[in-house]
């Protein structure tokens, strides 16, 4: 692991992973901010890490990732309070030692729409060749969050 993760705080830490189309992965802590948004590290081939950043919109987070097929990676982050949500899409080729990450906002959730503490993304092709998203919320817990479990298609 990165030596940086050691001093992550105990919620703060490693929030959103992926292993990448070449085998390599990429992650991003949930907190730990760097420039104008979040440290993540991705694996180089002889197995060491290399720092990057994830820009960020102000208070949003990344909470979970995943890898197309196609190879771009799709990132959910999360805000609260309040509670928002947004997906980006980053282009795999982008994905490179020191690299500050934007990529393309493909979808907001909020202002009353069904969400949650949107916690998880993963994706997969179905018998047809769509694309389908899922995400996943975590209730903590809590009797004022709930568990949700959402499908979308991707459409390019």
């Amino acid at each position: 692991m990165p030596e940086e993760t050691v001093a992550l705080p105990p919620n703060g830490g490693i929030e959103a992973l992926t292993d990448l189309s070449d085998g390599r992965l990429l992650m991003f802590s949930e907190e730990l901010r760097a420039g104008d948004g979040i440290r993540g590290w991705v694996q180089e081939e002889n197995g060491a890490w290399s720092a990057l950043v994830v820009v960020t919109e102000f208070g949003f987070h990344p909470t979970g990732a995943a890898t197309l097929p196609n190879g771009d990676i799709i990132l959910l982050e999360r805000r609260f309070p309040p509670l928002n949500a947004l997906i980006r899409i980053i282009p795999a080729e982008s994905i490179v030692a020191g690299a500050d990450l934007q990529g393309e906002i493909i979808a907001r959730l909020g202002n009353g729409m069904t969400l949650d503490n949107m916690e998880g993304i993963a994706v997969r092709t179905d018998e047809t060749g769509r694309t389908l998203v899922y995400l996943v919320s975590d209730d903590n817990f809590s009797i004022f969050q709930q568990t949700l479990l959402m499908m979308f298609e991707l459409v390019e």
